[in-house]
């Protein structure tokens, strides 16, 4: 984000895993988890802030 000048509000982590979604919860990113991944059971302790099961779910969620 310092590299883009992209401000934490105006990013997000999509990921499969807890690490991923505390990564984005640490940094004050918006977090999507994807229940289609490596390791979706843990997601189950620390989902995002959205869940999909598919990419085709995007699309509805980013408002395209």
């Amino acid at each position: 984000m310092k590299e883009t000048g992209i401000a934490p509000e105006e990013s997000i982590i999509i990921g499969d895993s807890s690490i991923d979604m505390l990564t984005a919860k640490n940094a004050g990113i918006w977090s999507c988890g994807v229940t289609y991944g490596l390791s979706p059971e843990t997601l189950e302790k620390f989902p995002g802030d959205a869940m999909v099961d598919s990419p085709l779910e995007w699309t509805e969620l980013f408002g395209a």
